[in-house]
């Protein structure tokens, strides 16, 4: 985290007391112990924090310490060393207060229950800018901490809970396993956005009970049956459960059933789809057909997700070609891209593409984009589909003219995407890609972003900073047109493959700390707060420094800003 984990005086929703570890301090009221792990220091008390560490100066400390937590994040649940207690007094002494954020950060990793009641504490605090809050979740999650399921749950509820934040909450209960979990999603499919319905589906899809209480909604009509994809009818199947077997059978019918007609299927589409008619197809209609249904896996043109084959270099100008991959999509699968079913120790059962395996965990792609690290030490059983993650009928759900869009835009070159309509521009805003940037290592540059349908940017572009490492910084210059105390917000991009930044403003802290970019698919942040300011007239300058990445992220480190805006106080 940004700064020492503290609840900011008050008491937490966890019931934690005030302590001099509050916000803004940069001293903890006392040193984080081992929480209920036991001493295992062997029972003698600490005298001097661990003689070694004090040979390094602070600023040497936290340059270590900021690699070590760096390579911690993302490799699953970690165990403390035995003098674990001595390390972290010694850390202490003297330490700046990043350090004494990436101990309490370490010592949540570790299990510290301390720690953990200090991270929840941030995770509920409506005060705190969006980004530390999703920080701290992605810490909860890595740590396997079950006590903050019954939190997501409440923040679900609550209207309030930011957009970004909430599908960050309905993707970390597929990983805290909470038996109150299928009944709370079940009562709020009815009210969650086209944007949140997947995430919420995925995780109920994700144990039994959820499968059972997802299927009855999907019997009610709560969710369109559309919801529901082949990929996790298969995953549900594969518990193995009479009951969940009666409704597939009831609400979906046979699951992969075998085209008889195969041949049939393909003269059928080859007459329907004549040269004439797909030049009266339109292309404009194909992308959207395409980001609706293949690109929910495939990419295309550098749009879609990141779960199948990129099919923009593949041969899709050949009609044959085609038909074959769709109509008959489990003749050939690429060892790359088979369905890989676990089966948890939990009892929970997920499925996905394997996109990268270490000895400590599995990180998955799920359709939509969706991405999780799985710890091997807690998966019970790993089983490779012989069926493809492509849905057999895609063209036999779509209107012929549907079937004509889309074969079109998958044939097209690329020129022939819909036309966009020049994006509008914040009023008051300063737009990103107008601000003066230099950056030591790396490339800047302005990236329009009109081409993506899950949200809107400010004059249609953002300033892009892209091949940057952790420790890296962007400087950005920017002009006050009056001088005053002034409210300092920006708008940023999120996506698959951002960092994790913190930001100065003329040198000074701002709220932006440790603010995770990550989320599975492309969108703005909505308006952040990097606090008020006492701003003379003229030039400005905001420092960003990239500190890692989100632990389900493709480790790219990209940065983009949209615009920023003053606000007279």
């Amino acid at each position: 985290m940004g700064r020492p984990i503290g609840n900011g005086g008050g008491k937490s929703k966890m019931g934690a007391s005030p302590s001099a570890m509050g916000r803004g301090n940069p001293k903890w009221g006392a040193p984080i112990g081992n929480g209920d792990r036991g001493n295992q220091n062997g029972g003698r008390p600490i005298k001097d924090g661990g003689g070694e560490i004090q040979k390094f100066s602070p600023e040497q400390r936290e340059s270590i310490l900021t690699a070590v937590v760096g390579a911690a994040r993302g490799a699953g649940r970690l165990t403390p060393p035995a003098d674990w207690p001595a390390i972290a007094a010694g850390l202490r002494v003297g330490a700046t207060p990043r350090t004494l954020a990436l101990v309490q950060e370490l010592a949540a990793l570790f299990g510290d229950t301390t720690a953990l009641d200090q991270v929840r504490a941030i995770l509920t605090r409506a005060d705190l800018p969006t980004g530390e809050r999703q920080a701290a979740l992605s810490l909860l999650i890595q740590a396997g901490d079950a006590g903050t399921a019954p939190l997501l749950q409440g923040m679900l509820s609550d209207a309030t809970t930011p957009g970004g934040l909430r599908r960050q909450a309905l993707q970390a209960l597929a990983s805290l396993k909470d038996p109150e979990t299928p009944k709370v999603l079940a009562g709020l499919l009815p009210k969650l956005s086209a944007n949140e319905l997947p995430d919420a589906v995925n995780t109920l899809a994700s144990t039994q009970e959820g499968g059972k209480a997802l299927l009855k909604a999907v019997e009610d009509k709560t969710v369109p049956a559309t919801a529901l994809s082949p990929f996790l009818v298969r995953q549900l199947a594969a518990f193995n459960d009479e009951e969940l077997n009666a409704q597939i059978k009831a609400v979906w019918g046979d699951v992969n059933a075998p085209k008889a007609d195969l041949a049939k299927q393909t003269q059928k589409y080859v007459e329907m789809l004549t040269p004439s008619a797909l030049k009266l197809g339109d292309a404009a209609k194909g992308k959207l057909l395409f980001l609706a249904t293949c690109g929910q896996c495939h990419k295309l043109f550098g749009e879609g997700q990141n779960v199948g084959p990129d099919i923009t270099g593949s041969n899709r100008a050949d009609l044959n070609y085609l038909l074959e991959n769709v109509l008959d999509p489990n003749a050939v699968i690429g060892k790359d891209y088979q369905l890989n079913v676990f089966t948890m120790k939990d009892g929970r059962v997920l499925s996905g593409v394997i996109k990268a395996e270490n000895p400590s965990a599995v990180k998955i792609a799920m359709m939509g984009g969706i991405e999780f690290s799985l710890p091997i030490a807690d998966i019970e059983k790993r089983e490779v589909s012989k069926l493809s993650t492509m849905p057999e009928g895609l063209f036999d759900a779509l209107q012929p003219t549907q079937v004509i869009d889309l074969v079109k835009y998958l044939q097209s070159g690329g020129g022939s995407r819909p036309a966009e309509q020049a994006a509008d521009k914040v009023v008051g805003a300063i737009e990103g890609e107008s601000l003066t940037a230099k950056a030591a290592k790396g490339n800047v540059r302005t990236q329009g972003m009109t081409r993506f349908s899950s949200g809107k940017w400010s004059g249609g572009a953002h300033l892009w900073w892209t091949d940057a490492k952790p420790g890296d910084k962007l400087t950005l210059n920017f002009n006050a047109a009056k001088a005053g105390r002034q409210k300092v917000s920006a708008v940023f991009t999120k996506a698959p493959d951002y960092g994790i930044i913190t930001i100065t403003l003329d040198g000074k802290p701002t709220s932006i700390r440790e603010y995770d970019l990550y989320d599975p698919q492309v969108i703005p942040s909505g308006a952040e707060t990097l606090g008020e300011f006492d701003l003379a007239a003229g030039a400005h300058t905001l420092e960003v420094t990239i500190t890692g990445s989100n632990a389900n992220a493709k480790p790219r480190h990209m940065f983009a800003l949209d615009y920023l805006k003053l606000e007279p106080q």
